[in-house]
């Protein structure tokens, strides 16, 4: 976490969440955005046509790409146990996420 490794902190304002899958605010007086590749087209951020990332998450200062995090998603021990035990069990889970990687 960047607060325990002594990153600043900058206060944000004019936070809005997209059903697009991010969020926006304003820093300093820089637009900032925060999500998924396709969210950061839908906002009119230009994306390096060789970003071959399904679950990256995509940083944009002004409109420009700043940052590309990679996300990768691995079951807990005992989440992994359980959804196999459902499986031999012939119970289909279903997944409630706010994550927007997760299709």
């Amino acid at each position: 976490m960047a607060v325990g490794e002594n990153a600043p902190r900058e206060t944000a304002q004019d936070l809005s969440f997209y059903e697009q899958g991010g969020f926006g605010c304003t820093i300093h007086g820089e637009s900032v955005l925060l999500g998924t590749a396709s969210f950061m087209r839908k906002m009119d951020v230009r994306l390096p046509g060789n970003i071959n990332l399904k679950t990256g998450v995509f940083l944009a200062v002004d409109r420009q790409l700043s940052a590309v995090f990679a996300v990768k998603y691995h079951p807990s021990e005992n989440v992994d146990f359980a959804l196999r035990m459902m499986r031999r069990s012939h119970i289909t889970p279903i997944l409630a996420s706010r994550d927007p990687n997760i299709h």
